[in-house]
């Protein structure tokens, strides 16, 4: 009977696995209620084991019961929508899953009685670990008299889990065993709570994980239970053996325990971990949406205060985007446009060619994995929204790690400014920032940036040239389109996508010509290897200077041969003033026409700059951060140019002629704030909790308080004499 039951245990909780699985690839309601109603029938066959063998144990068998089914109740409130998105209202599914626990502690009250010294031998010695792992996600977040209650928990948790092992170990029967497996989906319940609240992983890869965790568990059950079971038995002395055979035994045993401690050691590890991860989720208020908010409500909540365009998505069988390979066909209209000309409706459909007429899709990398997604939309025709040169692609940046929901857009909006001080022949693309309202499917998705998609076509980094790739071999100059990321080399295959440069710079990913424009052959790609030759002769000539000989070139070429060193003034300056800390390994766009030379830009993704951190108020350490040359110290491409006092001449005069537009920046964000408050007010709140909306009044201000220290900063700075400016870089 009792094989039976384990058997009928492991079964099902693999197919409990399998459905959670499922339902992360196809999350439909009746894939849920299937696998939460397996975990009930496990429940029960398991009750009907302990009645079975004990008629009188009716409470333990109760309690447990409950707890089983109040945890089922707290995840089946879970919600994993079709865009792989986590809806719940936390406070609800925490106090379910608090009275599971509370049923399971209680449950072994009833199997054993309450002997608070066994439990707390059992579990104490794991109590720093999980001290350790409960105070870190806490730190910055509670107060003290929340971590106390946590710790308080924490140490009845781990003693009570640690007692449910120690009975395993010591005696394998259903009951243990039941207890065993009960523990761990209970905790594992929390466990998936928990990352969920403080994001420690992508949300797509939670019921995943969760999945695993059941099976890796019920396996380790399984081998100690049969481990033990083995030993015992062989540890049986016969009759008839020696004294010198006793001995041996006696030899054995102790390596059996051991082993034995070892594996209870490591389980018992493993359960504190877990356990230590739960309790925040009970205590500590999080960072997540607690309700839908319809078109209808959103509008009802913002009234007559809706300043900004509105766009509505409505796709293909209300079909949500899940990839960034994939686009679903969808309507699409933009509407509350200050210019009525900037109205555009188009609708769901194909053209001739068998295009959708739009398409969205997921985009982004981190972003990509939080709950509120970015998004990039596709029409089959190029279009001109907000009355910006027609193109096909157009993307809606979430800021989701940007509480401001300003950064980006003031970078972009002081870009302008600096661009404007060029004469018309010498400016050049920058990308530009609408804050929009967003409609998915009839449900409000939060406040959105809408920009350019980073591309070679004109409007944008304007390098496409179709002729440049015909007939290749006859050529040896051609246009590209590059970004410098850290992480280049995950995107596509490395020696056709991407490569690796020489002298401890970023790796590149090749944004265009991609492989099958560039007439590449099975034995033959003179393009990338072209680019590449390029790329790695800009990176010596920044680290040693002088000159390089190139295959492209006849004679030996120097750095103002290869790049355009004002776009590379102007970037910096871009990035510096806004102290951009993404802008030192990665989103650094280069680009080159057809016989032209390489250009730094456009910019792209300042989520984490202008004083982006948890440090609040704005007080010294802010000022700190807006008194240092941050990219010239730790950009390998600046910090290379800046041992050239021609670079820094440059970049002193260019400033000279800018620095107006940063306090013009500055002054404009004082009226903006209007135009946002009432979007950005509800978005704060959906996504980030009751926190979110103090969050964004008081990071918005920072930006603008950050651009009036640097300028105050940077103006003194760009004044000294080269060698007083080297000393302060290397301050």
């Amino acid at each position: 009977m009792k094989k039976l039951f384990l058997i009928i245990n492991i079964v099902f909780m693999a197919l409990i696995a399998c459905g959670t699985v499922c339902y992360f690839v196809f999350p439909l309601e009746k894939i849920k209620v299937l696998t939460t109603a397996s975990v009930l029938v496990v429940g029960a066959l398991n009750l009907f084991n302990v009645f079975y063998q004990n008629s009188n144990n009716k409470k333990f068998g109760i309690s447990l019961f409950s707890s089983i089914a109040f945890t089922c109740v707290g995840i089946f409130l879970i919600s994993l929508k079709k865009d792989n998105t986590i809806e719940m209202n936390f406070s609800l599914v925490g106090i379910f899953l608090t009275i599971g626990l509370a049923g399971y502690i209680l449950s072994l009250v009833f199997k054993n009685g309450f002997k608070y010294t066994d439990c707390f031998y059992a579990g104490a010695i794991f109590v720093p670990l999980a001290i350790l792992m409960i105070v870190s996600p806490l730190f910055g977040f509670a107060n003290a008299f929340e971590i106390i209650l946590n710790l308080i928990f924490m140490l009845i948790v781990s003693c009570f889990v640690g007692k449910a092992f120690a009975d395993l170990i010591k005696k394998q029967n259903s009951t243990n065993i039941l207890m065993f497996i009960s523990s761990i989906f209970v905790l594992t319940s929390y466990f998936l709570l928990d990352l969920i609240a403080f994001a420690y992983v992508p949300v797509e890869l939670l019921y995943v994980m969760f999945s695993c965790l059941f099976i890796a568990q019920i396996l380790i059950g399984y081998v100690l239970f049969n481990t033990t079971k083995f030993k015992s038995s062989a540890l049986k002395p016969e009759k008839e053996e020696t004294l010198e055979v006793k001995k041996d035994d006696v030899k054995e045993n102790s390596k059996t325990c051991l082993k034995n401690n070892i594996l209870y050691a490591i389980s018992l590890c493993l359960a504190t971990v877990l356990a230590s991860f739960t309790i925040s989720s009970c205590f500590v208020k999080n960072n997540v949406s607690v309700a839908k908010v319809s078109k209808k409500q959103f509008l009802e909540m913002v009234g007559d205060d809706l300043e900004i365009p509105l766009i509505e998505i409505n796709t293909e069988k209300n079909k949500l985007p899940h990839d960034k390979e994939n686009y679903v066909s969808c309507s699409f209209e933009l509407s509350n446009c200050e210019d009525v000309k900037d109205n555009l409706s188009v609708e769901m459909g194909e053209n001739e060619e068998g295009d959708y007429n739009v398409g969205v899709r997921l985009r982004g990398n981190s972003t990509f994995s939080e709950m509120k997604k970015p998004y990039r939309i596709k029409f089959a025709e190029k279009q001109s929204l907000f009355g910006l040169k027609k193109n096909k692609s157009w993307v809606l940046l979430a800021e989701y790690f940007d509480q401001s929901y300003i950064r980006n857009f003031t970078a972009f909006t002081l870009a302008k400014g600096v661009i404007s001080t060029l004469a018309e022949e010498d400016q050049y693309f920058a990308p530009t920032g609408h804050h929009v309202a967003l409609v998915i499917n009839d449900e409000f998705k939060g406040l959105f940036l809408l920009c350019e998609q980073m591309d070679e076509n004109k409007g944008r980094a304007s390098v496409k040239d179709d002729e440049a790739f015909e007939n290749v071999d006859s050529k040896t100059d051609f246009p590209f389109f590059i970004e410098m990321d850290d992480q280049a080399f995950k995107e596509g295959v490395t020696g056709v996508d991407n490569f690796y440069t020489d002298y401890g710079f970023e790796p590149v990913e090749i944004k265009y010509p991609e492989a099958d424009e560039r007439g590449k052959t099975e034995t033959s790609d003179k393009v990338f290897d072209y680019i590449k030759e390029y790329v790695n002769a800009v990176c010596y000539l920044l680290k040693n200077g002088g000159t390089v000989e190139v295959s492209f070139k006849a004679s030996p070429v120097s750095l103002e041969q290869l790049v355009d060193i004002d776009s590379f003034v102007d970037y910096y300056l871009l990035t510096e003033i806004t102290h951009c800390s993404d802008s030192i390994w990665k989103s650094i766009y280069m680009h080159k026409s057809t016989d032209g030379l390489l250009k730094m830009g456009p910019i792209w993704d300042f989520d984490y700059s202008m004083a982006e951190t948890d440090i609040r108020p704005y007080d010294e350490s802010y000022i700190e951060t807006a008194n240092n040359l941050f990219i010239a110290k730790h950009s390998a491409i600046f910090n290379n140019l800046f041992k050239l006092e021609s670079f820094y001449n440059k970049v002193a005069t260019r400033f000279d002629a800018i620095k107006g537009k940063i306090l013009e920046t500055a002054d404009y964000l004082k009226t903006y704030k209007a135009k946002i408050d009432a979007v950005a007010k509800i978005d704060a709140e959906m996504w980030h909790g009751e926190t979110g909306v103090f969050e964004y009044d008081m990071q918005y201000d920072y930006v603008r308080l950050y651009l009036q220290d640097r300028y105050v900063y940077l103006d003194n700075v760009f004044d000294l004499d080269y060698s007083a400016f080297i000393a302060e870089v290397n301050k």
